[in-house]
């Protein structure tokens, strides 16, 4: 257990960090407006972090003596890592000002920018937490210092560097960078410790990407078509909510037609539906 609670230690650090640099260089109202968008953006992340502590570390565990199986289960919640979190981080991008606007109040519009910044610590907050609950399955703990330390690195490097030019933005972003390249280590640790490798994850990640873009242009042309939030409040809440569901269903659209493994997913997921209803009905 040491090995994870060191890890604890430095991962608790980093995530001080935009404290420090904020507080000090741009002022406790920046801070709060950060802070409150932090809050926003970690919702998904936190979600993912408890599902693969209760969930993926037991059946990793089971697994353990069957480094075949564990491989194979291991890429396949890296499908749905690209598959969940690469949609959901893109989209946060247009939607950051919006839902902050929303759910805070327009004076917190600045909290907006911080949470479109910030959209893309998911996925590195998803890449690492795979990685680690694999780690631990494979008996490996102690590799967990290594990719801590390098998060705690990457992000005093990265804030520091982007908290005086560029204030509460460049931190979000910082911050997204440095949790990127630390899940991106942290997975390169793993590749040494099963038979899983970069083209397997490059594979998983190819059509979630093709289809997230071509969502994110529908999420931004729809945003300028109609502007959701100069519009009364009702109105600017059921088109962010009209939004959303436009994004969700160009990107599923494109995912299952450019991507034949999750087309498949997809088929046998609605005939698990229609036999639970039908056996609901009987």
């Amino acid at each position: 257990a040491r090995p994870v609670i060191g890890s604890d230690i430095l991962r608790h650090v980093a995530s001080q960090m935009y404290v420090i640099m904020l507080g000090r260089f741009s002022g406790t109202a920046t801070l709060g407006q950060y802070r409150n968008g932090l809050r926003l953006s970690q919702q998904p992340s936190n979600a993912f972090v408890d599902v693969g502590a209760y969930v993926l570390g037991p059946t990793f565990v089971r697994l353990r003596d069957h480094r075949d199986r564990l491989s194979g289960a291991a890429r396949r919640v890296f499908g749905v890592v690209a598959a969940t979190a690469l949609p959901v981080s893109v989209a946060t991008v247009p939607l950051g000002v919006p839902v902050a606007v929303l759910t805070l109040g327009s004076r917190w519009r600045p909290a907006g920018h911080a949470i479109a910044g910030l959209s893309f610590v998911l996925i590195g907050t998803a890449l690492m937490s795979v990685t680690a609950e694999t780690l631990k399955a494979v008996g490996r703990p102690e590799l967990l210092i290594r990719v801590h330390g390098v998060n705690l690195a990457a992000t005093a490097t990265a804030v520091t560097a982007a908290a005086i030019p560029f204030g509460l933005i460049g931190v979000a972003v910082a911050v997204s960078v440095s949790q990127c390249v630390t899940g991106v280590y942290a997975f390169g640790l793993l590749t040494r410790q099963i038979d899983l490798g970069w083209r397997e994850l490059a594979e998983e990640f190819a059509g979630p990407a093709v289809a997230s873009a071509i969502m994110l242009a529908a999420l931004v042309a729809f945003a300028r078509s109609v502007h959701p939030l100069s519009h009364s409040e009702a109105g600017a809440v059921a088109l962010t909510v009209a939004q959303v569901g436009i994004g969700l269903l160009v990107y599923a659209a494109v995912l299952t037609t450019v991507d034949r493994r999750r087309r498949g997913d997809a088929r046998r997921l609605l005939a698990r539906l229609r036999a639970l209803r039908g056996s609901a009905s009987c």
